[in-house]
């Protein structure tokens, strides 16, 4: 008798628990309260708390590195698109960790300049000039769809 037949195959139950996502043939994700926890062939992989971005980001990734699962597989068990996956991806090997944290878009309490147009527009408008003079001295009709930053 060998050793290979003597192994017990591991798998995935084939009613998971209403709380468990099963991710493809040996990953799983189970959301227990505020807890996510991994697993792969029934072993727990990683662990965070709901809200926590990137811990969850970091476990994606690992799952496509290590081989256990596509990005397709990953993205649709997440909630994510794979392109949101693939950004985490490039993120990560960028900038390792800290940049999975990071929100996307600019950073919370900072603002961007509106470009010259839209100051301009934005000053007329205070002035008391109404949106068609506005769109007379800036050349533009009214009905375009920049008319929104007027009101």
């Amino acid at each position: 008798m060998s050793f290979a037949s003597q192994q017990i195959g591991l798998s995935i139950p084939d009613s998971p628990k209403s709380d468990t996502i099963v991710i493809n043939g040996r990953c799983t994700l189970r959301k227990d309260g505020k807890f996510r926890v991994v697993y792969v062939a029934g072993l727990p992989m990683h662990h965070w708390t709901d809200g926590d971005s990137m811990a969850e980001a970091y476990a994606m990734i690992s799952l496509i590195k290590c081989g256990y699962a596509d990005q397709r597989e990953v993205a649709s068990a997440f909630g994510y698109s794979t392109r949101t996956l693939r950004r985490y991806q490039n993120r990560y090997e960028v900038g390792g960790m800290s940049v999975l944290g990071r929100t996307s878009g600019r950073p919370r309490g900072t603002y961007a300049k509106p470009n010259p147009w839209v100051q301009r527009a934005a000053t007329l408008k205070r002035s008391g000039i109404t949106s068609h003079a506005i769109a007379r001295s800036l050349s533009v009709s009214v009905t375009c769809p920049s008319e929104a930053i007027l009101h």
